[in-house]
């Protein structure tokens, strides 16, 4: 004698529904949705694709068709990780919705994929410079869309790119929380491209604004910091020194600082012999 399992039935009971329900289109979407949400959570998400797909199909409702679509993608990236197609499926979404917000969430999983799972920042940043430029600059999502931009160009080693993002940020959302930090992060962008007088003259602007603030003291002791390693760089050994042993005091992690001191402190001594 067979035992059917509780699961089977409640997908047995669903697909009976669904064929005997099928004069009924929003009744009929209604039930493959729910089958769909079944065949998924019991690890059969080609069946629970197929059952998206039919809703995608002839759904009368737009949004529940986007929704659907939007589904699709999630599957294929986080359970199938078919990138290619989750990447397709959500730029189908986005295509097929009038919906800023919409449009927006496809776009950043898109940037994640490319971020996250295909390690390919570029190609993320360019996802999420378009987004920007054609959609997120005037949603209240624009701020993070742009310094998720500038931060996976950094990561893509397009450090000059990065910094006129940081200055772009500022100049587009005055008075937004993030803008101290990105007057660092754009001093950091520089000194990563080895434009140095640029990193100082940033790293120093940090310093000058917000040194008289308890909120940003940290901020000045990594802007100390960061004005070290550009003098370090340019072979000012003196003013490096200086600039570590003004960031001690700030910094989040003084034993960092003090490796660095230590090895000021020897080169010094090794030019002069």
């Amino acid at each position: 004698m067979w035992i059917l399992s509780q699961r089977f039935i409640n997908l047995l009971g669903l697909s009976l529904a669904l064929f005997f329900g099928a004069g009924c289109t929003g009744q009929d979407e209604s039930h493959r949705w729910l089958l769909a949400e079944q065949y998924v959570k019991a690890g059969n998400y080609r069946r629970g694709i197929d059952e998206y797909t039919r809703i995608v199909n002839s759904s009368s409702n737009s949004t529940r068709s986007i929704r659907a679509q939007m589904e699709i993608a999630n599957i294929f990236g986080s359970h199938l990780k078919d990138f290619p197609k989750a990447i397709a499926s959500y730029r189908k979404a986005s295509e097929s919705s009038k919906e800023a917000s919409i449009k927006i969430q496809a776009h950043l999983e898109i940037s994640k994929i490319y971020s996250e799972k295909l390690e390919d920042p570029s190609s993320a940043a360019k996802e999420l410079e378009t987004l920007f430029d054609s959609i997120a600059q005037f949603q209240k999502e624009g701020p993070d869309v742009l310094l998720l931009c500038a931060k996976n160009l950094m990561d893509a080693g397009k450090f000059d790119s990065a910094a006129k993002k940081y200055a772009s940020f500022r100049t587009l959302f005055p008075g937004h929380k993030e803008g101290p930090r990105t007057l660092f992060d754009e001093a950091q962008a520089h000194l990563a491209a080895r434009n140095l007088d640029s990193a100082k003259v940033l790293f120093n602007e940090t310093i000058s604004k917000f040194s008289e603030s308890i909120e940003y003291s940290a901020l000045v002791g990594e802007a100390y910091y960061g004005l070290g390693n550009a003098h370090e760089a340019a072979g000012d050994l003196s003013t490096a020194l200086e600039s570590y042993q003004k960031s001690l005091a700030l910094y989040p992690n003084k034993k960092v600082i003090e490796l660095k001191i230590e090895r000021v402190l020897k080169r010094q001594k090794e030019k002069q012999i």
